[in-house]
C-alpha cells in the first residue's frame, strides 16, 4: 500500500484514466460519506494506509483503525476509533500512537491487523516489518523482521498475515517479490518461500478466508495494473491461478486492497478518473471484468488505503491534496455490498420410521451466510395449519418426539438466522402412524 507521491517517485507512469464503461449505470455509485475528518481534525498528515480491527468488542461497535502516515515530519501509526461524540467522528483510541521516537518507524507504508488484533507495519525506509500489541502506546514492537543479510527485504510496501501466522511481505521497486516468513520468527531471517512469477511493483497484499493470496501490481502503470491471485502456499515461479486486469476493471494506480467477510475484493485506484475510486470485485473474478461496484466522487481524492469493518462499512484514506491541512483525509462510507439475510439451510433429512418413538431432523448450513455468521436455527413442525413444534437451536439437528406429533402427514420447516434476519425456509414432509 504505497502513497501517491511514492508511486510517482518510483518512476512509474500513473496518469489519470477516464473511460465510459458499458455498464456504468449498474455499478457506478457516488454518495456522501457517513463520516469524514480533515487531516488537522484527526491529527493526520499524509496517511498511506488504513486497517481495521478484525475482532471488535461488539458487533455494533466494530471500528478501531490503524492508520499509517509518513512525511518529512511524522512517521507513525495512529490508532483511531469511532466516536460519535467527537466533532470529527473519530477519536484517539487509548492514546495509541506508534511514532518514530518510540517505535523506530521511519517510513510506514502498509499496515494490517492479524487474527489476534496485533498491528503489523511494513516500513519501506528501514526495510523492516514490525508487529505491535493491539491498541498500545508502547514503544517497542513484539518483534521485527529485518536485516541486510538474509531477509531480502527492500522497500516493503505491505504486509499480510495468514491464518497459520506466516507473514507475507510485498517488496516494491527493483526487488519485486512476495517474501514469506515463518510464524513467530523475527530478526534477520531467511524467507521460507518467495513468490516471483507475475509480481511487478506490488503495492498491496491480502489473504482471503480460503488462503488465496491477492497482490496488487502497478506493472508500469498507465492502465497496466493488475491483481494477481495465487493459491495458498504458492512459491517461487508458480504463476497466479488468475489475474484481474484490463480497461473494464478501472484498475489504475491500484494502491490498496481489502476483503470483506464474503471475500469481495476492494481496491483503491489513486488515478482512476479525475480523483480516483474504490472498486469492488466478486470472489472468482478474473480477466477484463467490470467491478460489481465503483465508488468515486464524494470527496475521494487519490485514495491510498481502504479497510472494511464487520458491518461492511468502507473506510478510505486520501493521501494527496493541494490543501493538506484542511482536506478531508479519512472517510467512512455506508456498505457498498451490504450484509444480507442468509440463504436457506440445505439437505434437510428426517431419520426413523413412521412408528419410531422419535424422529431426528438434520440439515446442512446455508451456502451463503449473508456475510455474517449464522447465530441460530428455528425448527417448526406443522400438521396442516396447526403448529406442533417451534424451537430455536444452535446446532444443525433436532429430535422430534412421536408423542407430540400428529398421525398422518407432518411438515418440518427449518430457518437459518444471522444478525440481519431469517432465511427462507427449507422443508420436508414425513408420515407418522399412531
Amino acid at each position: 500500500m504505497r502513497n501517491f507521491a511514492a508511486l510517482t517517485a518510483a518512476g512509474l507512469a500513473v496518469s489519470c484514466l477516464t473511460m465510459t464503461p458499458a455498464h456504468a449505470d449498474t455499478y457506478d455509485v457516488s454518495y456522501a460519506p457517513t463520516r469524514s475528518t480533515t487531516f488537522n481534525g484527526a491529527g493526520l498528515t499524509h496517511p498511506t494506509d488504513i486497517a481495521v480491527d478484525p475482532n471488535p468488542t461488539a458487533a455494533d461497535d466494530p471500528s478501531k483503525f490503524a492508520i499509517a502516515e509518513s512525511n518529512n515530519t511524522f512517521s507513525r501509526v495512529k490508532v483511531l476509533k469511532d466516536n460519535e461524540f467527537n466533532s470529527t467522528g473519530y477519536g484517539l483510541a487509548d492514546g495509541s500512537i506508534l511514532d518514530t521516537s518510540r517505535s523506530g518507524l521511519s517510513g510506514p507504508q502498509g499496515v494490517s491487523y492479524d487474527a489476534k488484533g496485533r498491528i503489523w507495519v511494513a516500513d519501506s525506509s528501514t526495510a523492516t516489518v514490525s508487529v505491535f500489541p493491539k491498541d498500545t502506546s508502547s514503544s517497542s514492537p513484539y518483534t521485527t523482521i529485518g536485516g541486510m543479510k538474509n531477509t531480502g527485504l527492500s522497500s516493503p510496501s505491505d504486509v499480510a498475515v495468514a491464518a497459520n501466522g506466516d507473514v507475507y511481505v510485498a517488496n516494491i521497486n527493483s526487488t519485486s517479490t512476495i517474501r514469506v516468513y515463518g510464524a513467530g520468527r523475527g530478526g534477520d531471517i531467511e524467507p521460507i518461500r518467495t513468490i516471483t512469477d507475475g509480481i511487478n511493483n506490488p503495492t498491496s497484499i491480502v489473504i482471503d478466508s480460503k488462503g488465496l493470496i491477492y497482490v496488487a501490481n502497478l506493472n508500469g502503470g498507465n492502465g497496466n495494473e493488475n491483481i494477481a491471485i495465487y493459491a495458498a502456499n504458492t512459491e517461487s515461479a508458480t504463476p497466479p491461478i488468475r489475474t484481474i486486469t484490463g480497461p473494464n476493471t478501472h484498475l489504475h494506480g491500484a494502491s490498496s486492497l481489502a476483503l470483506d467477510s464474503s471475500d469481495n475484493l476492494y481496491v483503491t485506484n489513486a488515478t482512476d478518473g479525475s480523483n480516483g475510486s474504490v472498486t469492488v470485485f466478486a470472489p472468482g473474478t478474473q480477466g477484463d471484468a467490470f467491478p460489481i461496484k465503483r465508488l468515486s466522487g464524494a470527496g475521494i481524492s487519490y485514495p491510498t488505503g481502504v479497510a472494511v469493518d464487520t458491518n461492511r462499512n468502507v473506510h478510505v484514506v486520501n493521501e494527496y491534496s493541494t490543501d493538506v491541512a484542511n482536506a478531508p483525509s479519512v472517510f467512512t462510507f455506508a456498505p457498498l455490498i451490504p450484509l444480507t439475510k442468509p440463504t436457506a439451510a440445505r439437505n434437510i433429512k428426517i431419520s426413523g420410521s413412521s412408528t419410531s418413538s422419535s424422529r431426528r431432523v438434520t440439515w446442512n448450513s446455508p451456502i451463503n451466510n449473508g456475510g455474517t455468521p449464522i447465530t441460530k436455527y428455528k425448527v417448526v413442525v406443522k400438521k396442516g395449519t396447526t403448529t406442533l413444534y417451534n424451537k430455536v437451536v444452535t446446532t444443525r439437528s433436532y429430535t422430534l418426539l412421536r408423542s407430540k406429533l400428529k398421525a398422518g402427514t407432518n411438515r418440518v420447516y427449518v430457518y437459518a438466522f444471522n444478525r440481519i434476519g431469517a432465511s427462507s425456509s427449507v422443508s420436508k414432509t414425513f408420515t407418522v402412524k399412531k
